[in-house]
């Protein structure tokens, strides 16, 4: 596995299964008395929760803007024109239940909880990993699309079995694993379990988080926001998606670290993930962007990044073995 959650002991396992964005995540969306569906957002949200979801973007963003400026002179190449060389951006979460994804100049992104959510719901709706090492592996995310409601309860309560076997399961100190075999047999596969889930999540996220940056590093501002026609408002939309893509495929052969003792290095399909099925749940679809015009389709936006990713990957595997 590129990932692991796997502590020195189960204890620390544990917590660091609880501390990843999965776990997050569903103490925001999915509280244990919530209805069996994720249509829509909690009335009230977790505040302590919301505010470390917060954070955790934050730290999202922040490694972002550290890859851009270490990638800066290939991802300006790739691009085709002089990206900014450094940026700053901060997060502003909203719950005002539209799809709001939006960056503005001076760095302030806003994104709606609804979008994050959007991410979580399609990530839920892939399935929890089945128990057993010999059915690990990648999702074929290929005919990933929205569930039917009842098909979707179903993923929902699989989910929450799965969550709440991994908060009743007691984790252990070291002296506490050898006696009872817990880490072994239990947390290791515990572990292994939520990181398939999370590679999903992490993803969508990375990506929908890099698409906002991509605005800000190409200078969009200078062009977009007074564009006269639709084709040039969907131009720059792809530009910011082949951006995105680029910066995570250029970063392929490098680990992506998150929280305290898990990596993250395979994320083509959180992305994949995201326009397949991520998109539609968060709305994006029945709402104009700047200037009212419609965004590119999500099949085509999906292609174009596919195709930056690999391109980046393979230029950078190509310097790296020089």
């Amino acid at each position: 596995m590129n990932q692991t959650f796997k502590g020195a002991w189960s204890y620390e396992t544990k917590q660091n299964i609880l501390d990843s964005y999965t776990m997050l995540s569903a103490r925001v969306f999915l509280p244990w008395d919530a209805p069996g569906t994720l249509t829509n957002l909690p009335q009230a949200p977790d505040p302590i929760a919301m505010r470390r979801l917060h954070l955790r973007l934050q730290e999202l963003l922040d490694e972002i803007a550290l890859r851009h400026a270490a990638s800066h002179a290939r991802l300006s190449t790739t691009m085709r024109q002089d990206l900014l060389p450094e940026i700053r951006v901060r997060l502003n979460l909203t719950t005002t239940g539209q799809p709001l994804a939006h960056v503005e100049e001076n760095g302030d992104l806003t994104i709606d909880l609804l979008v994050i959510q959007a991410m979580f719901r399609a990530t839920v709706m892939t399935g929890v990993p089945q128990k057993g090492w010999w059915t690990y592996g990648e999702y074929d995310l290929s005919g990933i699309e929205p569930l039917s409601p009842a098909a979707e309860v179903a993923r929902i309560a699989e989910f929450q079995d799965f969550r709440g076997m991994v908060e009743r399961e007691t984790g252990y100190c070291a002296i506490g694993d050898l006696l009872t075999g817990i880490f072994a047999v239990k947390w290791g596969d515990n572990a292994e379990r939520v990181a398939l889930i999370e590679e999903r999540i992490l993803g969508g996220l990375l990506f929908l988080l890099a698409h906002e940056v991509g605005h800000l590093v190409l200078g969009h501002f200078r062009h977009t926001r007074s564009v006269a026609d639709e084709a040039a408002f969907q131009a720059a939309e792809l530009q910011a998606d082949r951006y995105a893509a680029a910066l995570i495929g250029d970063a392929k052969g490098a680990e992506w670290i998150f929280g305290r003792m898990y990596r993250v290095t395979r994320t083509i399909g959180g992305f994949d993930l995201f326009f397949r099925t991520a998109y539609s749940l968060a709305g994006f679809e029945r709402v104009p962007g700047n200037g009212g015009f419609r965004h590119p389709e999500p099949r085509a936006r999906r292609e174009a990044a596919i195709a930056a990713y690999d391109a980046a990957a393979a230029q950078a595997s190509k310097e790296d073995k020089k």
